[in-house]
């Protein structure tokens, strides 16, 4: 009598976590959601990192502690991104918000550590530009990120080095023509016109003699 009634127990348990389970949406009806709590934990670590940085006094544990911490979170939100992307695609703003766009776009910005993952990503990315559903300058930046970690110059002349707030370096590229031309068909300035708006905006912000240069020694690769 005894073990019918933990079987009856058990099965009863059971059939209460299925039909709970049936009612649980999927993950693509809270995909906005999701990312933008992904995106949060993102930038919270980044801007802590960037209040410790400004100060020449900050202690270098701390800044190694909130590393390690950017580190983690840049990779359960890699693979998390990943998980999303098989079962529910690409975000798309008519389907999931138009804030979901721009916050895997920005996880995906992160996934240096996983450079079989981020090629994914901009495959996605590309077809979602091309469908009207991602702004141009989205591929064009993650385009770039790769470039850089997987050691070639970059193709639209998004990433920066700043040695110093005054101090800009814009990484090389590939063909400075054909850069220009890229940049064009995401309604972006020319190069040279891009060093004179960076340089006029460093003067805005207080730097007497700003220096803004394209590079010509590319740097170690961002992924860590």
């Amino acid at each position: 009598m005894k073990k019918i009634a933990v079987a009856f127990t058990l099965l009863s348990c059971f059939s209460f976590t299925k039909a709970h389970a049936q009612h649980v949406p999927p993950p693509c009806n809270d995909y906005e959601r999701t990312l933008e709590a992904m995106r949060t934990a993102d930038q919270a670590l980044r801007h802590r990192i960037g209040e410790l940085t400004r100060f020449p006094q900050a202690d270098a544990m701390t800044i190694k502690k909130v590393t390690g911490h950017i580190i983690l979170v840049d990779r359960t939100n890699t693979a998390k991104l990943v998980s999303l992307v098989k079962q529910c695609g690409w975000p798309r703003p008519k389907i999931h918000g138009e804030k979901a766009v721009d916050y895997a776009w920005l996880i995906a910005q992160h996934a240096d550590m996983n450079q079989t993952a981020q090629r994914t990503f901009l495959k996605h990315l590309k077809q979602a530009v091309d469908s009207g559903d991602s702004p141009a300058y989205t591929y064009a930046f993650l385009a770039d990120r790769i470039a850089l970690n997987e050691g070639k110059p970059q193709q639209y002349g998004t990433q920066v080095e700043n040695k110093t707030e005054c101090d800009v370096v814009i990484v090389p590229l590939d063909d400075y023509a054909k850069a220009d031309a890229r940049r064009k068909t995401v309604g972006w300035p020319s190069l040279k016109d891009y060093v004179f708006l960076l340089t006029k905006h460093l003067k805005e912000k207080g730097c007497p003699a700003p220096h803004v240069a394209i590079g010509t020694e590319l740097p170690p690769p961002l992924y860590r």
